[in-house]
């Protein structure tokens, strides 16, 4: 009897203990544990890992949005997926204050007229020469040049560079002194003052002229504030696209190049001044120029990649021979013409 009773007893604890399920089968089953599968699982509750989490596709996150405790590290950050509105796209793309931003080197000014530093070229000595280099850098923000000067002299003699922006005093910045030796050169990287007018002054002054060098590069800048992201460019890094709308072209995209496509009401030979003429054209008759040894003819052809311009000798034929020859161009007059 005691056995029976004892048995009694855990039996009705058992029944005590039972609570039904409050809706009918199959609703309120467990849910299944995170596991394997491809079937689409939720987990309402917090969820922590104590270890790397890593994921092969996109992570969503609503509502409440996310909340990093240390550092996140991402190739780019776009705002509700437009490509337009990315930190890769935007006005700090200009680089940071105070940090020095290299750009590919652009040559702004040379004065070589023997070739020391490769393609000879002359400018006037102890003049200022205005150059502009519009596509280079940002539009605003931008507090200093970085700028590469290459000087030689040669013989006994001295060459000294100045530059300086429009509202600056002018900055020695290059010298080259041979002294005793039989030539000097000599290469100046510095910061120059910038007012963001895209433009400085370089001037050089030779005590030997002839023999003198001095070409300028500009090759990064510095912010002194929130630099602005450069304006897009044409072919070159010459003129930018905005410059070719207000110019009345239209910007094309001709063999992987961006350039200005203009379009005249009466024929011109050449492209809008401060514009270089590239391959593309329109020429609506043919031209042909004859010089004293050989001649030339600019066909007459629709907008497609032939140059209106042809090269061709002027001189004396003397048995045969082309005497005291020079080569000239040959402009036909054009339609259309693609600049940069």
């Amino acid at each position: 009897m005691i056995v029976v009773g004892i048995a009694l007893g855990l039996a009705l604890q058992f029944v005590r203990a039972w609570t039904e399920p409050t809706t009918a089968p199959p609703n309120g089953n467990v849910g299944a544990p995170v596991n394997t599968s491809s079937i689409w699982q939720t987990k309402w509750g917090q969820l922590f890992v104590n270890a790397d989490l890593w994921t092969f596709g996109q992570q969503l996150v609503e509502n409440l949005g996310l909340w990093v405790g240390g550092k996140v590290q991402a190739d780019d950050f776009c705002l509700n997926s437009d490509t337009a509105k990315c930190l890769s796209n935007s006005g700090g793309g200009g680089g940071e204050v105070g940090a020095w931003n290299y750009i590919t080197p652009k040559e702004i000014y040379r004065h070589d007229p023997e070739g020391k530093f490769g393609a000879g070229k002359s400018e006037s000595e102890n003049a200022y020469k205005t150059v502009s280099f519009p596509t280079l850098i940002p539009t605003e923000g931008v507090g200093a040049l970085v700028v590469k000067f290459l000087s030689f002299q040669q013989g006994r003699y001295y060459l000294t560079v100045y530059a300086k922006a429009t509202n600056f005093p002018e900055q020695f910045v290059a010298r080259a002194s041979s002294g005793e030796h039989d030539s000097s050169s000599d290469t100046n990287i510095i910061m120059m003052p910038y007012d963001n007018s895209r433009q400085m002054q370089i001037k050089y002054k030779s005590d030997r002229e002839e023999s003198a060098a001095a070409v300028a590069y500009v090759i990064g800048y510095v912010c002194d504030g929130k630099c602005s992201a450069p304006e897009p460019a044409l072919y070159k890094g010459d003129h930018l696209v905005s410059e070719c709308t207000s110019a009345g072209g239209t910007v094309e995209t001709l063999s992987g190049e961006k350039v200005c496509h203009f379009t005249f009401t009466s024929p011109q030979d050449d492209c809008p001044s401060g514009w270089s003429p590239y391959n593309w054209s329109a020429v609506p008759a043919a031209k042909t120029c004859h010089g004293g040894c050989t001649s030339c003819t600019v066909p007459a052809h629709s907008w497609t990649n032939i140059r209106h311009t042809c090269s061709y000798e002027d001189g004396t034929m003397f048995w045969g021979l082309c005497s005291g020859k020079h080569t000239d161009t040959c402009a036909a007059l054009a339609t259309e013409i693609a600049c940069y």
